[in-house]
């Protein structure tokens, strides 16, 4: 079940998962102004936190509108989705609610399947969300006009 607030309800809620709880204290304590520097839309930063089990991708970009909107679903990772700066709807739905099916891309750990029912989330500045592999979510829409946004995508391996 996909998770929603502050980053310090957040560790609350995933403290039994030491590597979520370890993504979550990254967020906390890393410079964001320093890690952003290097960021410009197209231009991510990468960063290992702990190989391939956990990393952290820095992304400037602008919201899409709600026309754009296009599901994905993990099934390796876990996702961490902060927002530094600006605001976006995330769309949520469950596995339950795919209406069709897309091929998995095993490389990217990807699906970009289409669903029939889906919940907004309004993220703001200092909101997260975390996206299990039972939750489809459909990231980086508008929530009135198209506006630059700062995020931080941690992965947290599974297996």
């Amino acid at each position: 079940m996909a998770l929603f607030g502050k980053l310090d309800v957040l560790a609350n809620q995933a403290a039994s998962f030491d590597l979520l709880h370890e993504g979550i204290k990254y967020l906390q304590t890393v410079n964001m102004e320093d890690m952003f520097s290097e960021v410009s839309p197209g231009n991510n930063k990468k960063v290992e936190i702990k190989g391939k089990s956990l990393f952290a991708i820095f992304q400037e970009y602008d919201s899409k509108p709600l026309s754009g909107l296009k599901f994905e679903g993990h099934k390796r990772y876990i996702d961490i989705q902060y927002i530094y700066s600006g605001e976006e709807f995330i769309g949520v739905a469950g596995l339950d609610q795919i209406s069709e099916p897309a091929e998995y891309n095993d490389e990217k750990d990807i699906h970009l399947s289409k669903v029939a029912k889906y919940s907004n989330w309004m993220l703001l500045p200092g909101e997260g969300a975390i996206f299990y592999p039972e939750d489809m979510h459909a990231p980086g829409m508008a929530i009135e006009q198209p506006q630059r946004v700062k995020k931080v995508v941690v992965k947290i391996a599974i297996d």
